[in-house]
This record gives C-alpha cells, sequence and structure tokens, in this order.
C-alpha cells in the first residue's frame, strides 16, 4: 500500500497544529492558510428593535461568512431601506457581494422575483435588495414593505482585506 493511502485509511485522534499556518495545493505565498477563526457579532439595525435569536460568523483567510437569526422586527411604516451593521469585518476594497435570505410578514412590491442581501467594497453594512422581473433596477427593500413584527434569517459571504 502507498504512503497516501495508508494515511487516508488512517484515523487521526490527536489535533494537527501548525503555528505559521498550512500551505494547501503549492507552497506560495496565496496558498498558506494562517488565518481561520469563528465566533459571534450583534448585528444592530438603523430603524426599530429586533431580537436577535443567533449570529455567527466564521472567517478563513480573507473569506467571511456571517449568518443571523433575526425576529421580532418591530418598524413597520418606516421608508428607510433596511439596513444591517455590526459586521465583524469590513469587505474588501473592490468587490460586490449577495447571499441569501428567507423573510416572513413581509409583502414584496409588485413584480418583484426575489430578495438578496447585498454589500458593497470597503463597507461595514449591507442592505437587501428586491429584483424584478419586468425592470432592469433593483429596489431597497423598506421596512414599510413588512405587514406586522418581522423575521428574517440570512447568510451573506464576502471578502475582506
Amino acid at each position: 500500500m502507498s504512503k497516501a493511502r495508508d494515511l487516508a485509511a488512517s484515523t487521526f485522534t490527536d489535533a494537527i497544529t501548525a503555528n505559521g499556518g498550512i500551505y494547501l495545493g503549492g507552497t506560495g505565498s496565496e496558498n498558506l492558510l494562517d488565518d481561520i477563526e469563528a465566533g459571534s457579532w450583534t448585528p444592530t439595525l438603523n430603524v426599530g428593535s429586533v431580537t436577535i435569536d443567533h449570529s455567527a460568523y466564521v472567517k478563513v483567510g480573507n473569506l467571511v461568512t456571517v449568518t443571523s437569526d433575526l425576529t421580532d422586527i418591530t418598524n413597520t411604516t418606516s421608508t428607510s431601506d433596511v439596513i444591517v451593521s455590526g459586521l465583524p469585518f469590513a469587505s474588501a476594497s473592490q468587490g460586490r457581494f449577495v447571499g441569501s435570505v428567507m423573510f416572513r410578514y413581509v409583502t414584496p412590491p409588485s413584480n418583484a422575483i426575489q430578495l438578496v442581501p447585498y454589500m458593497g467594497n470597503s463597507a461595514n453594512s449591507f442592505s437587501f435588495y428586491w429584483s424584478f422581473n419586468n425592470s432592469s433596477t433593483w429596489d431597497g427593500m423598506q421596512y414599510a414593505n413588512a405587514t406586522q413584527a418581522w423575521d428574517m434569517y440570512f447568510t451573506l459571504t464576502y471578502r475582506t482585506s
């Protein structure tokens, strides 16, 4: 049996640690993975109050994924766009990032086909945008789109510097 096959068939019971990082797929600096962390974060909304059921992030290198379960969002009348801030890291200076969201007690505008979280470059916050099947523009989600205290669960992955 080859050494690679012996290693693949082995069962590891101890952690492998590397103080300087691990090279994946080559030995160039772009292949060095030297930053992995996970934790919680506290999202804030620009209007109203919210209950945070769960918010977490994972950062691997310069790639950050944030998740959150926001419930009982109180504002249902403001025509302000919904903006989430309090992110653990700002986005990179170049890039646009979208994620996924699930919501309830929200009425989409006429002809809206989906809602996505959107984060631009060098940002510390993100907004939600409706896309339409009959328009070349996107519209920001407003608190007034809600019919009562509402909830949303989202995931957004973005690059940081």
